[in-house]
């Protein structure tokens, strides 16, 4: 069923079938970097990117050896927007666009940032295919696949979420250091060259460490602006906005924060002596 809904650019008549959800999360999850962190934007972009470009138009320019519409024709069918949902064949496209070669008759230069998104989809293709079934488990091969494929991607600059997904799953099997090695008789060695995958994981992994560090010192200055104060809640907030503080004339240091303006009112008999606004 199709949705008409109002969203930032995207204009009020616009109807929002859930096939365009789908391909502006796969465009936000394997084709954009990790630091673009608003889906909601990305279905906006999607929307305004796909806006007057019907599916047999980006077919035929595909066709004609157009890189970013051998991309999209890609994209479009492995999700099945606008067209018959066929990821074999979306793999095709990408293909073309990793090797120059399989791409016909070629109008444009494929760019970096074209083939780095290409090596991005073609690495969510197998990682979707890394476990064979609950009783046989793992497929190794089609997960190497997968991380040969991110590491091409973050070395051409792309680190989307699904890159960093893959390292981590690569990781946590054991995959990048022998010593970790879960598979007997397995070698491990063609996963510990990957050498921009790992880099791309660890800065990740720091960048986690240190604004975790930084809010800690946040809290740890300033506790009661990041939970909230009712009892028996427990929410917390990860920013000093995700919660309202208390509007009365609390000490600054004593000022109580809330999650929602039922949580005020269940409490509000505990500060009749700091707050002046116990309404």
């Amino acid at each position: 069923m199709a949705l008409k809904v109002q969203l930032g650019r995207i204009p009020v008549d616009w109807v929002i079938d859930p096939t365009l959800v789908d391909l502006a999360q796969f465009r936000h999850n394997v084709c954009s970097s990790y630091e673009n962190d608003s889906s909601l934007g990305f279905l906006n972009d999607t929307v305004e990117f796909i806006r007057d470009r019907p599916f047999g138009r980006v077919f035929q320019a595909a066709e004609r050896g157009s890189a970013e519409d051998c991309l999209d024709v890609g994209n479009r069918t492995f999700i099945g927007y606008g067209t018959q949902r066929d990821q074999d064949r979306a793999l095709e496209y990408w293909k073309r666009l990793v090797d120059s070669s399989h791409l016909r008759h070629p109008s444009t230069p494929v760019s970096n940032s074209i083939r780095a998104q290409a090596h991005s989809c073609i690495s969510n293709y197998w990682f979707d295919r890394r476990i064979v079934s609950n009783i046989e488990g793992w497929n190794i091969d089609s997960l190497y696949r997968s991380a040969s494929n991110a590491n091409t991607a973050a070395s051409l600059g792309l680190i989307a979420p699904c890159v960093l997904a893959v390292a981590d799953a690569a990781e946590k099997a054991g995959l990048r250091r022998p010593e970790d090695n879960r598979f007997a008789g397995l070698c491990t060695k063609r996963f510990q060259i990957l050498r921009s995958l790992w880099e791309a994981s660890d800065k990740h992994k720091r960048e986690i460490s240190e604004a975790k560090r930084t809010r800690d010192r946040k809290v740890e200055k300033t506790p009661l602006a990041y939970v909230c104060a009712a009892l028996g809640c427990g929410i917390e907030g990860t920013k000093k906005a995700a919660l309202s503080r208390c509007g009365g004339k609390c000490p600054v240091d004593k000022k109580p924060s809330y999650c929602s303006k039922e949580c005020q009112i269940r409490v509000r008999y505990m500060f009749p002596l700091l707050c002046s606004v116990t309404r």
